[in-house]
């Protein structure tokens, strides 16, 4: 799921979608479908490390900046 915060802080739904696997290919796929259906470069996408949806994003959207989820890295630094 692709979602944006506006300058309200609500939650918006830009796009979502159903892969068939967490493979970079994958990926690859879905942001290549946003893409021709009208989706722009991002400025910056948080992401929760997974490799696959970090290489993804890098070959389709080369000038994002990606940055982890804050939640995500709390949890690991917990354990």
């Amino acid at each position: 799921m692709i979602i944006s915060i506006d300058s309200e802080d609500h939650t918006r739904i830009l796009s979502y979608g159903f892969l068939e696997n967490k493979t970079t290919e994958s990926f690859i796929l879905f942001f290549e479908d946003f893409k021709k259906l009208g989706g722009n470069q991002f400025r910056v996408v948080i992401v929760d490390r997974l490799q696959a949806q970090i290489s993804a994003l890098q070959q389709s959207f080369p000038n994002t900046f990606i940055t982890f989820c804050l939640i995500h890295l709390r949890r690991d630094l917990v354990k």
